[in-house]
């Protein structure tokens, strides 16, 4: 009789285990799925979200440091560094250049690429600082000479000035002027 309850007992719980194991592996069905999807709505926020706190991690906190991620940006070609450290002002002037040319953040060119970047001078000018980048460039044929621009950074938010950073954004330093300088004006647009 002990045998016998022990042999019940042991099948009751072994059916539970099944039964638990079927319903936790169960796929929802789409009427649960759809319940628990967010809405477009809810995933563009989640997604301005991340992008937000990406941009609040790398908020340049000196203006050197704004000029070396935009150089960095430069050189690899990654726009999303790149507009990480743009003014608002400035975002919203360039913002065509980096949003509807390509949906994968891809700025510049295959050929010539940079090799690297120097910052070759700075220079204090009134509420900021303007910075020399110089780009070397490079071709499947050998060096393709140099490009050289001008940043300027400033501090935002400003004193005095309530709207210069848009609610979301860290303070920090941020460019507000790019000027291609060689090998001629405008050969990189921005």
């Amino acid at each position: 009789m002990k045998k016998q309850l022990s042999v019940i007992a042991g099948v009751a719980v072994l059916q539970g285990i099944l039964t638990a194991k079927v319903i936790v592996t169960d796929p929802p069905t789409s009427s649960e799925r759809s319940q628990s999807q967010p809405s477009q709505e809810q995933q563009l926020f989640i997604l301005e979200q991340q992008v937000a706190r990406l941009e609040e991690a790398i908020a340049p906190q000196s203006p050197l440091a704004a000029v070396k991620i935009w150089a960095e940006g430069m050189k690899s070609r990654n726009g999303a560094l790149q507009f990480a450290v743009l003014s608002d002002e400035l975002r919203q002037k360039l913002k065509a250049n980096f949003v509807t040319s390509t949906a994968t953040w891809v700025t510049g060119a295959s050929s010539p690429w940079f090799t690297g970047y120097r910052i070759t001078r700075q220079t204090k000018r009134g509420n900021g600082w303007e910075f020399e980048v110089q780009y070397p460039m490079q071709t499947s044929s050998g060096s393709f000479g140099t490009y050289i621009q001008q940043v300027e950074v400033e501090q935002f938010p400003q004193k005095g000035y309530q709207a210069t950073l848009s609610s979301d954004r860290s303070a920090g330093w941020y460019i507000t002027r790019i000027e291609s300088i060689s090998p001629k004006p405008g050969f990189i647009d921005y």
